[in-house]
């Protein structure tokens, strides 16, 4: 039974289904968006003064070097 779930889900995958192109264009789109969002949280991490507590939940005290 598992087998034959694996065959059909395989199927989208051959050749003249146009499906593959839409899946890389998916990733590719889900891949663009984190960046984006990363590019966003790092800079408002980089830009914003947090209030004191959140030095310590970011783990600031620690040198950088070791936090990367």
């Amino acid at each position: 039974m598992n087998r034959l779930r694996d065959a059909d889900f395989l199927k989208w995958l051959y050749p003249g289904m146009h499906i593959k192109r839409w899946l890389a264009l998916l990733m590719l789109g889900v891949a663009i968006m984190g960046l984006g969002i990363a590019y966003i949280l790092r800079e408002a991490y980089v830009s914003y003064t947090f209030p004191s507590v959140f030095y310590y939940l970011t783990l600031q005290f620690i040198p950088r070097f070791w936090r990367a």
